[in-house]
């Protein structure tokens, strides 16, 4: 009889925390940490048969890892997973671009830029390594952002980041318009804890 009480007991804990997880999200600045973070929430969601949604809160960060995220969205297995942006700049405006169905809410900041690097401190033979790289990410990101907004070229892109001086802010309704996101949605607060 006390073993019955006990798992009836886990079962109703473990229901209740099922109910009350955290939505996947990506929150902060992109790092390795919160790469991982977000795609162990993913993983989750997927075990407990939920829609698969990433709430994304990001002013951007690390490309390495951002590219990571990206890879593991674009797995076909991952090809599920809706995002919301609330904020996605830089590395998370690229991460939101990789997401089956992009949504984001009506204040949402969203912002593409060209890549920027530190070239502080930088012998010069570092700065043809670092411009290698950096030409590297632009053949993986540029084709694809541009394919995910409708835009023909990487030349098109690049016109856009040059009308905007390199920075490229755009609000949900017109990012709905041009393709950039597929809807605008209210956020139901009660989702994120």
């Amino acid at each position: 009889m006390g073993r019955l009480i006990i798992v009836i007991f886990i079962a109703i804990i473990t229901g209740l925390y099922v109910q009350c997880a955290a939505p996947a999200q990506l929150n902060g600045f992109v790092h390795k940490g919160s790469v991982d973070s977000a795609i162990k929430q993913l993983n989750t969601e997927k075990k407990l048969g939920k829609k698969r949604v990433l709430y994304i809160s990001s002013g951007g960060g690390e490309v390495g890892a951002g590219l990571e995220l990206y890879a593991y969205i674009l797995d076909p297995k991952n090809r599920d997973i809706t995002c919301v942006a609330i904020e996605a700049q830089s590395m998370a405006f690229f991460i939101l671009q990789a997401c089956t169905v992009r949504l984001a809410t009506p204040n949402a900041v969203l912002m593409t830029h060209n890549i920027r690097a530190n070239f502080e401190g930088a012998q010069l033979k570092d700065l043809k390594q670092l411009v290698k790289e950096i030409d590297e990410i632009e053949a993986i990101i540029y084709p694809f952002i541009a394919k995910r907004m409708g835009l023909k070229t990487r030349e098109d892109l690049e016109s856009l980041h040059r009308l905007a001086k390199g920075n490229y802010v755009i609000d949900p309704v017109n990012a709905k318009n041009l393709g950039i996101i597929d809807g605008v949605v209210e956020l139901d607060f009660k989702l994120v804890q």
